[in-house]
């Protein structure tokens, strides 16, 4: 049965649920909503025969160095913009790797988006779980990926973009030190050999020495500039410690929990029996001889916890009342037993009751960096917001149009393939 059309039906179903429906990738600031779409969790191969003319687009060449990537009519572009080429010819398996691999796909700030490079650093992965999973699963897969993945490479953008238009000249000439330094480091490590370090990081990342270079110096670009102007901005008043401790209270002071281990042998096995209590008078260790010869959990060594809701000597700790009064009765380190209940003779040993209670002084650091943390991620949020609104992008429409496009692409370069 030939699947093709089944395949793209899915594609168009996916592409109207695509914007809004994957999750965080990383603590990050999440793009605006886009504009409204017909929501379709649910893909359904039979719902819509789309016809192939309007998955394929021409591929687009790079525009020359320094010049800005054409717009839709062919004059330079100062938005992200999306171009939609008719396309020159019918959608087939065969053509499947040379369809959109080098289609610009929009543009992020003056800057263009092409399908290769986009997909390149998740590749193998689409590949992959192309083959692993069924046409609907992959789809919801590659629309959470692809979408997150752009997401990350707007908020980039426009905040690289924003750093580099605010260096001084003397920040410029440090720029280049530091980079110059990541790449020695980097193929200091692989024996001084650049050609070396080249492959390896091809073979590990997929990615050349220099674009881990560039990788490495833009990620270090934004979070000294993040760090810059948002330090005098991110305040933690004592107020708020207080009343997060109060609130979590149950975090810090949770429930004491009793550590027991318990040793069980069938009462007519008396050899057994007689070998546990010669152990035990010997000096061997209870958890030893637990792992030795009892029928109780010998993998843990007879290991029991329980989370206790009031006292001790009140808890419920053993189901069976007899073994339960005697563990009731038992001060850490001491034994009770032999104790016979049934057809098996039982021996207890309460090791501690494990009591965590930490007052505010204590915790006072660490409840303030992670309300600090939280003040970070929500300035960072306002902050990016401003730049999405200033780019041309917050509306969402035309991150909507991108993630379609990717999306379309990523089904003929990999769905297609493995199910064609």
């Amino acid at each position: 049965m030939n699947r093709v059309p089944a395949i793209l039906g899915l594609v168009t179903i996916s592409t109207t649920g695509l914007v809004g429906c994957a999750g965080p990738r990383r603590a990050q600031v999440d793009l605006p909503p886009p504009a409204p779409v017909q929501p379709a969790d649910e893909v359904d191969a039979e719902s819509i025969a789309l016809a192939p003319s309007s998955l394929v687009g021409r591929p687009v060449q790079p525009p020359a160095e320094g010049a800005p990537a054409p717009g839709p009519s062919g004059a330079p572009s100062e938005t992200p913009t999306i171009s939609d080429a008719e396309p020159a010819e019918p959608a087939t398996p065969e053509r499947v790797e040379r369809v959109r691999v080098d289609a610009l796909v929009g543009q992020i700030n003056g800057r263009p988006l092409f399908a290769s490079e986009f997909f390149e650093p998740m590749d193998a992965r689409l590949r992959a779980e192309a083959q692993r999973r069924t046409p609907e699963e992959w789809l919801r897969f590659a629309r959470d990926e692809i979408r997150a993945a752009l997401r990350d490479r707007i908020r980039d953008e426009l905040l690289l973009a924003e750093v580099e238009s605010s260096l001084t000249p003397e920040q410029r000439a440090g720029v280049v030190t530091f980079v110059r330094s990541l790449r020695e480091d980097l193929v200091s490590r692989n024996r001084g050999s650049a050609a070396r370090a080249d492959r390896r990081l091809l073979e590990e990342e997929g990615i050349t020495l220099e674009q881990a270079v560039e990788a490495r110096r833009n990620e270090e670009l934004i979070r000294s500039w993040l760090r810059q102007i948002l330090q005098n901005k991110v305040l933690v008043p004592w107020r708020e410690v207080r009343q997060r401790y109060e609130r979590d209270r149950d975090r810090f002071n949770p429930p004491a929990t009793a550590i027991l281990r318990m040793i069980r042998v069938p009462a007519a096995d008396t050899e057994r029996v007689g070998s546990v209590r010669a152990a035990l008078e010997s000096g061997e260790t209870f958890e030893a001889v637990a792992a030795r010869l009892s029928t109780f959990s010998p993998e843990s060594g007879g290991l029991l916890e329980r989370v206790l809701d009031g006292p001790y000597e009140r808890a419920a700790l053993i189901g069976l009342p007899e073994l339960n009064a005697a563990a009731q009765r038992l001060t850490p380190g001491e034994v009770a037993g032999p104790i016979e209940v049934g057809a098996n003779v039982y021996w207890i040993r309460l090791e501690e009751v494990r009591e965590i209670s930490q007052p505010l002084y204590d915790v006072q650091v660490q409840i303030m960096n992670e309300l600090f943390a939280e003040r970070v991620r929500e300035a960072e949020e306002e902050y990016f917001t401003r730049l999405l609104e200033r780019s041309g992008l917050g509306t969402g429409e035309q991150i909507q149009r991108m993630e379609r496009r990717l999306f379309e692409i990523a089904a003929e370069r990999y769905l297609l393939t493995a199910q064609g």
